[in-house]
Parts: structure tokens; sequence; C-alpha cells
């Protein structure tokens, strides 16, 4: 519960691995690409020596993607679920942790994947929303927003090497005058 000046986690930090069940959908003609996704999972991933889930809750997400023209495919997601945090710093003397408060985490997501001639694939994605935490999840952070953006490209050398680039910004706190553990919109 005590926050770690300028420290900074990615926002599904931990859930590369997770339980749950997923739905999918897909236009059986293959040219559209149109598919929707709809899932529910544990949503605080697992750890090595199993589940684990202190929210006693389950995460939603919803997708769907669409071929808009042969080589230009767009899709939007949302996710709405929840994470455990601290509900604030250590109180008393001496200090002892506080209580665990659920803090929600509903965000918006919308990419645009394009395919050269040249085979050089190009993508760009922006993902905002309300993720309850301090930057580094040590504490709740009420109606705090997060917003992130990145474009890559990626073009193949050969069947087994790729020339790959890519830019993203991430920001943790991206509300105008809220700051934790020194950090505030744009640092």
């Amino acid at each position: 519960g005590v926050i770690t000046a300028g420290s900074v986690l990615p926002l599904f930090l931990g859930q590369n691995r997770d339980d749950g069940v997923s739905l999918t959908w897909a236009d059986p003609n293959k040219k559209s690409g149109r598919k929707a996704t709809f899932t529910v999972i544990n949503g605080e991933g697992r750890a090595a020596g199993g589940v684990r889930n202190n929210n006693n809750a389950l995460d939603f997400i919803v997708r769907g993607e669409t071929n808009v023209f042969n080589n230009l495919a767009i899709g939007a997601s949302g996710y709405f679920g929840s994470l455990v945090v601290r509900s604030g710093p250590p109180a008393g003397a001496p200090a002892a942790p506080v209580a665990f408060k659920n803090a929600y985490r509903n965000l918006g997501e919308v990419d645009v994947r394009w395919t050269s001639p040249w085979k050089t694939k190009f993508r760009g994605e922006w993902v905002g929303g309300l993720f309850e935490t301090t930057p580094d999840r040590a504490q709740y952070l009420e109606n705090n927003h997060v917003q992130t953006w990145y474009v890559l490209a990626d073009h193949p050398v050969n069947k087994k090497l790729s020339l790959f680039t890519k830019y993203d910004e991430f920001m943790p706190i991206a509300d105008k005058g809220k700051t934790a553990g020194g950090l505030g919109r744009m640092q």
C-alpha cells in the first residue's frame, strides 16, 4: 500500500495467463474478416501456484473486427472489470496496512491494421478509459483515467527474419492536475 515514487506498471501485467471462457463468431466469408468475440475471465491472472481471485468478480471483454478493404482492417474492444488494491497508505502507529478495495478498470480500444503491397504490416492502436489505481498499482486512485497508443511496422525479410519498429506512449494518469507517487499527466 505504499506508492513507489515514479514507478509505472503496464495495464495488464500478469494477465497473460488467466482462467475463463471465450466465445468467437467468425463470418464464413473469410474475405470479410468479420469476427466478434465475448470473453469472461478471472481478470487477475494466474500465479505459478494456481488461480488467484482476490476481488471475487469476473472481467468481461468484447471485441469486433472487420476488413474495410482487402488489406485494411479495423477493430474495437471493450474491457470491463476490477482489480484489488489497497484503499490508501498504511495508517496508525505503528503503521499498519489498510483494507483492500475493488478498483474499476473499464477500457476501450480501437485499432487499424494495413498490409502494404510489399508485405509490410502497419498497425496503430489506442486504448483509454477508467483505471482506478496508482501507476504502480499500490493504492486506489478514485476516477483515474489512463491513455496509451502505439504505431508499429513489421517487414518480413525472409521466412525466419523480420524487421520491426514500434513507437508508443503510455499515460498511467491522463487527467490534468492529478498526481500519484510524483507522476502526473504526460510523465
